[in-house]
């Protein structure tokens, strides 16, 4: 038995390395020769804090775009998961998306492709959240994402 869970928690561990060096490679993209020159003369130069903010500053722009995207996915599904709450417990879904933060979510969560947390009951495209009143949260944005998704189709 014990060989047994050793051998899922090594594949456990093992798995979670995969994941987290992926996302390393993902939002810092592929170890380039120039890039580790260059950046191990600047930390020569400067204090480990400096060091952290410039090596942030380098990361692409579309590692950038990409990460704000799916934490505003997460953030869709938590406030429709929060709307459903509400509906459970009421019979009805609530006039305004506010309604839920106290009972359902503690707060309402930002949506970072605009960086607006704007909730607005009419489709602008400006950014934030809609809500319609009648369950349907989306998106408040005109445009695709990184995949070629519309926003609104979220």
């Amino acid at each position: 038995m014990r060989n047994k869970s050793n051998r899922v928690l090594k594949n456990y561990i093992s798995t979670s390395l995969c994941t987290l060096l992926a996302c390393a490679f993902i939002l810092c993209g592929c170890p380039c020769k120039k890039q580790d020159a260059a950046q191990k003369t600047a930390d020569a130069a400067n204090t480990p804090a400096q060091a952290g903010a410039q090596r942030a500053e380098t990361l692409p722009k579309r590692a950038i775009v990409a990460a704000n995207e799916a934490e505003s996915k997460a953030n869709l599904a938590v406030l429709r998961e929060a709307v459903n709450c509400a509906y459970t417990a009421d019979n009805k879904y609530p006039d305004k998306l506010e309604e839920v933060a106290p009972d359902c979510i503690r707060a309402i969560p930002a949506e970072l492709v605009s960086g607006s947390s704007e909730i607005s009951p009419v489709f602008t495209g400006k950014g934030g959240w809609f809500y319609d009143g009648n369950g349907r949260v989306t998106v408040n944005l005109e445009g695709t994402d990184n995949k070629g998704v519309p926003y609104k189709n979220w």
